[in-house]
């Protein structure tokens, strides 16, 4: 619908004088990047995230995008540093607020 548009007021705007030499083929170097809405609600937002994960139908890199590795070991830097110096991390939370006992199992 843009290009449409984008068209036909470029073709306009050449007709009046506005703009002038207007290539045959710009719209092949036009696109349209729009930004991104934020969720409404940031519960179910991460919650629907965790849960794509875990049932294997989005990866890391979907989320993270493509330094989804760098971040990943700069979230592992980080939560090594501040086990180190005795930090509590949300990562090592139940759902609840508890501390796990054992921060290297899976559970």
């Amino acid at each position: 619908m843009l290009d449409w548009v984008l068209v036909r007021w470029a073709k306009w705007a050449e007709r009046k004088g506005i703009i002038t030499n207007v290539p045959a083929d710009f719209i092949r170097h036009v696109s349209w990047d729009f930004p991104r809405m934020l969720d409404t609600d940031e519960n179910a937002a991460q919650d629907a995230i965790a849960k794509k994960l875990k049932n294997m139908t989005a990866s890391y890199q979907d989320v993270l995008g493509p330094s989804w590795k760098e971040t990943l070991l700069t979230v592992k830097n980080e939560m090594d540093w501040m086990k180190a110096n005795g930090l509590p991390h949300l990562a090592f939370e139940t759902v609840c607020g508890a501390v796990r006992g054992d921060e290297t199992t899976n559970e």
